[in-house]
């Protein structure tokens, strides 16, 4: 049986609102809570070398949707709504397919640039190479 992403982020959220207090986990809505028992497995939470627990990223988003959605107040969620706007621009210019492309090409013409340079490079003979050549040259005459 194949482990999905989406299990183990269920997982992930469940084993966080275990630790939760229990006026946070009261807002929660109970079907949103059978959900993730429904579709999530049963491991220990993980825990990285320092002791920290680790969560995917899907698990983080859906955490921070039940934060937005059920422990916010009006001014908590614009806040959070703002950063959320903040982040998805920043992420989206990071992966903007015309700047990809505008990157893409300038490192192709900084390339072909650096190129140029090498290629006027004048490679310079030394005294050994030199008399191997002569030697070469004097052979092929005969």
């Amino acid at each position: 049986m194949k482990i999905t992403k989406e299990e183990m982020a269920y997982t992930e959220v469940l084993n966080v609102l275990n630790y939760i207090e229990k006026e946070y986990l009261e807002k929660v809505p109970k079907e949103i809570i059978d959900f993730l028992e429904k579709n999530s497995l049963e491991y220990p939470m993980c825990f990285d070398a320092n002791g920290d627990f680790k969560i995917s990223p899907l698990a983080e988003a859906i955490l921070c949707y039940i934060n937005l959605e059920y422990w916010c107040d009006s001014e908590e969620r614009k806040k959070f709504i703002e950063i959320y706007k903040r982040n998805d621009e920043k992420l989206s210019e990071s992966y903007d397919i015309t700047k990809v492309f505008e990157n893409r090409n300038q490192k192709k013409e900084e390339n072909k640039k650096l190129d140029e340079t090498t290629s006027l490079i004048e490679i310079k003979e030394n005294l050994f190479q030199k008399i191997i050549n002569k030697i070469k040259k004097f052979f092929k005459r005969q």
